[in-house]
């Protein structure tokens, strides 16, 4: 009998070890989903993400700080359109960028964004 349990318990222990281990397509693709700020034209150099979905209100308060009226262009990798403000809580002159698209800033709103969020 205990024979029987070690064999079954290394077979299942087999097929487990076999079997492919895969997130859905829609896990995959939505940790790849960002919006990617960069201090440079044409997305060169660093590059933050900020999380697909959300706003930030003021650039100055967030974490890795430093981003603040310093933008020059962005890759849009979300499936919302996405708007930019030069002045926090999401006031002042405006711009967007569309879903799934890159750009650099427009010179009326170079280094001067300080809040994002979907529109």
């Amino acid at each position: 009998m205990k024979k029987r349990i070690v064999g079954a318990a290394v077979a299942v222990g087999a097929a487990l070890a076999l079997a492919p281990l895969t997130a859905s397509p829609a896990a995959a693709e939505d940790a790849h989903l960002s919006i990617c700020l960069s201090y440079n034209l044409e997305g060169a150099g660093n590059c933050q993400s900020a999380g697909a979905g959300y706003g930030i209100s003021n650039l100055k308060e967030v974490a890795w700080g430093g981003w603040n009226d310093t933008i020059s262009s962005v890759n849009n990798r979300t499936p919302y359109r996405y708007c930019f403000y030069v002045d926090a809580g999401y006031q002042g002159t405006s711009w967007s960028i569309d879903p799934w698209q890159w750009s650099n800033v427009p010179s009326y709103m170079d280094n001067k964004i300080s809040s994002l969020r979907p529109c």
